[in-house]
C-alpha cells in the first residue's frame, strides 16, 4: 500500500495543485489545454514512485507490468477519462456538477487501485498522509 498512497498523493498534486483555473478552462477548449493538464501527472507520479518503478506492480499468469508501465497506463487512462468528461459536458449538455466531479475522481482512484501493488508494504510512508491532508485541505 506504500505505492498506492504515493499514487494517490501524486494524483491530487497533479490534478488539483498543479491545475490552475486557466488550465482547467483551457483543457475544456482544446487538445493543447488537455495535454498541459495531463503532462504533470506522469512527472509527479514518476518522481513520487521512483524507488518502486522497476519492481513488478501487476502480475498475473499472462501479464507482468512494472511501475514504469503502470504509470504510463495511469496517464493514458487519466487522459481518456478527462477527455470523456469534457466530451460529456460539451456534447450532451450535462452540467459540470459536484456529482460529476466526484464521479471523475472515483474513476481516477479506481484506476490507481487497479495498478497499485499490494505486496509493497501495508503502511504508507510517514510523510505521505500528512502531505496528502495538506494538499486536500488546501483545495477544499
Amino acid at each position: 500500500m506504500t505505492i498506492f498512497w504515493r499514487l494517490i498523493l501524486a494524483h491530487f498534486i497533479a490534478d488539483f495543485t498543479l491545475q490552475t483555473n486557466k488550465v482547467a478552462t483551457w483543457k475544456r477548449e482544446n487538445r493543447t489545454g488537455m495535454i498541459i493538464h495531463i503532462l504533470p501527472h506522469p512527472v509527479v507520479t514518476y518522481a513520487l514512485a521512483w524507488p518502486y518503478l522497476s519492481m513488478p506492480w501487476v502480475e498475473t499468469n499472462r501479464v507482468h507490468l512494472n511501475g514504469w508501465v503502470c504509470v504510463a497506463l495511469l496517464t493514458i487512462f487519466h487522459w481518456l477519462e478527462d477527455e470523456w468528461r469534457v466530451w460529456s459536458i460539451k456534447e450532451t449538455g450535462s452540467p459540470d456538477s459536484t456529482g460529476f466531479f466526484l464521479w471523475d475522481q472515483v474513476v481516477h482512484l479506481t484506476m490507481i487501485l487497479a495498478v497499485a501493488p499490494t505486496h509493497a508494504g501495508l503502511k504508507p510512508d510517514l510523510w505521505v498522509l500528512p502531505v496528502l491532508c495538506v494538499v486536500l485541505l488546501s483545495h477544499f
